[in-house]
């Protein structure tokens, strides 16, 4: 069944924002939890990456607008490689596992609930 996804005069739905804010807020924290699993400060992580440390903050505290390039150089300076899960509006919203290192980079290399790449299920 497709949904129609109505705008609320702004250009943007209401629903669509909430899951932009959702995704940004799971990648950030995905991200922060490798960071600190790896125990890498936010300055060495600035140092790896050739960037300043006012843009590893911004990107850490939700002020930046995340692309996937940056995410991928993220994790290949944490030595980690980004994966991309879909999953149907009809399954329950999963946060980050709270088991410590293993399950951050296990979220993060994606080996939860499969090792594929891209999963759509539903």
């Amino acid at each position: 069944m497709n949904q129609t996804i109505v705008s609320n005069g702004n250009g943007e739905s209401p629903d669509l924002l909430v899951r932009q804010e959702e995704l940004i807020l799971d990648v950030t924290e995905r991200l922060t939890q490798a960071l600190n699993t790896a125990g890498i400060t936010k300055m060495e992580l600035a140092e790896r990456l050739g960037k300043n440390p006012g843009f590893v903050s911004q990107v850490f505290g939700g002020g930046s607008n995340l692309t996937l390039r940056t995410v991928s150089d993220i994790a290949a300076a944490l030595s980690l490689r980004p994966t991309l899960q879909f999953v149907s509006d009809r399954e329950p919203m999963e946060r980050m596992p709270d088991d410590g290192a293993e399950g951050a980079l296990s979220v993060l290399q994606g080996r939860s609930p499969s090792d594929a790449d891209v999963e759509v299920l539903g």
